[in-house]
């Protein structure tokens, strides 16, 4: 091979390296500069009420303390008498909005438990755009909402956090008092669990959010309880079991079966069961 053809390969795969550093370089500024695209997948449009659930519901417009106009549902409980036996704050998860959660009510108004749920910042009907801290904010406010406004003893009010909103109830469950916490198809945190999505990616020294449930989930000191399928084919099951390994001493662990999104209903009584077993003991 003569020199002129030894140099133009050389020349070649030097450009082909440049490229490919290029490519990576442009990835890494897509995901660091667009990630809330990744996380945060909200609709607007509400699809459904409890009332097709034949359930009874207030319609709930609440403000944070910079004038951000949010929305949500005070579900009743099927006992009928307001926070009768206790209410659940329902922070969701990181698609579409409260309408998409109308089997969820259903079940939790079967226990005879009151909810509300509320939809985050960009959610819905709520005003903004989402981000972690503007919906740390939000769950606060859902919070005091349901305390100051609506008189609610926080003895009788249960976290409760599923998928992205586990990240929310951690965060809330640290800042008051509650009588219970459920975290239920949560993570460690985000950059943990992107890291597992996109393993060619340095996720750690991006990511912007965090949702660091594992940070947090030693210092909660109201009972809790983690739900979590066998089948989780977005967040595996060895999150939760991170967690539990993390919680105080007492930590109840409901390993179910089913998807992501739909493991809660197809497992019917091997979910709801331990759930209103574990609001009964709780709730004072």
């Amino acid at each position: 091979m003569s020199n002129k053809t030894t140099a133009l390969n050389i020349s070649i795969a030097v450009k082909v390296v440049k490229g490919a550093i290029l490519l990576y370089a442009l990835l890494l500024a897509v995901f660091f500069f667009f990630q809330d695209k990744f996380l945060y997948h909200p609709t607007r449009e509400i699809i459904a009420t409890p009332a097709e659930e034949g359930l009874s519901f207030d319609e709930v417009v609440f403000h944070t303390a910079g004038a951000l106009r949010l929305t949500g549902w005070y579900v009743y409980g099927s006992g009928g008498k307001e926070g009768g036996r206790g209410v659940v704050l329902f922070c969701h998860g990181n698609s579409r909005n409260i309408s998409h959660r109308t089997d969820m009510l259903k079940i939790l108004s079967g226990m005879g438990l009151d909810t509300f749920i509320f939809d985050y910042r960009g959610y819905g009907e709520s005003e903004g755009r989402p981000g972690e801290d503007g919906i740390y904010i939000d769950a606060l406010t859902a919070w005091n909402y349901l305390v100051e406004d609506r008189g609610v003893n926080s003895d009788k009010i249960i976290i409760y956090g599923r998928s992205l909103g586990g990240g929310v109830a951690t965060w809330l469950a640290t800042r008051v008092e509650s009588a219970a916490v459920v975290l239920e198809s949560t993570f460690t945190s985000v950059p943990d669990l992107a890291s597992e999505f996109y393993p060619y990616i340095p996720v750690r020294l991006l990511s912007r959010s965090i949702y660091d449930n594992l940070g947090r989930v030693g210092d909660i000191k109201a009972p809790l309880l983690i739900v979590h399928s066998r089948e989780d084919e977005l967040i595996p099951i060895n999150h939760a079991r991170v967690l539990v390994s993390a919680a105080r001493d007492g930590v109840g662990l409901v390993e179910i079966g089913g998807s992501h999104n739909k493991g809660f209903v197809s497992s019917g009584e091997a979910f709801s069961g331990p759930l209103s077993d574990f609001a009964t003991l709780h709730l004072r």
